[in-house]
């Protein structure tokens, strides 16, 4: 599965595909599968398990280099719909501000820097989504709360 290596672009592509095959029924415990793919699930979210494992459904017949094809045009338009979602008018010029290194002219992509080497930034919504899917919270309505398995994990009084 790893032989090509960190290096070999097929890697990641194979490890998707193993965890799209293990979000299925029957390849994991009940608990074991609530916790790979979250609790509270309604529908799948862009390159979860469920997800790719609908877009493996729907390319089962074909090569597995079309196959990693969709996934680099489905990771491409969605970082350009998160730059978008992040354009501003710059009140200086009135110009539009993009926030992104990944650009798009004439059909072809191109970056315009290196991502930084600097630890990753978490938002509190991905935290929370997290600690969902490790039984330390629980959705109640439009909030979290604290589980009881949760409570002597994250120091919290009952």
């Amino acid at each position: 599965l790893l032989a090509g290596g960190a290096k070999d672009p097929m890697t990641n592509v194979r490890l998707l595909i193993v965890g799209a095959l293990r979000s299925r029924p029957g390849h994991l415990s009940e608990r074991g599968r609530a916790v790979f793919l979250g609790r509270q699930r309604h529908r799948a979210e862009f390159l979860d398990p469920t997800w790719v494992d609908g877009l493996l459904v729907d390319h089962i017949d074909r090569p597995a280099a079309d196959f990693a094809a969709r996934l680099v045009d489905d990771m491409l338009a969605q970082s350009r719909r998160v730059a978008l979602a992040k354009l501003r008018i710059d009140p200086a010029t009135g110009g539009l501000t993009i926030f992104s290194r990944l650009h798009v002219r004439d059909e072809r992509y191109f970056r315009t820097g290196d991502e930084g080497d600097s630890e990753i930034g978490i938002r509190i919504h991905q935290l929370g989504s997290m600690a969902e899917q490790l039984g330390l919270f629980v959705s109640e309505g439009d909030h979290l709360g604290v589980t009881p398995a949760g409570r002597p994990v994250l120091g919290v009084p009952r």
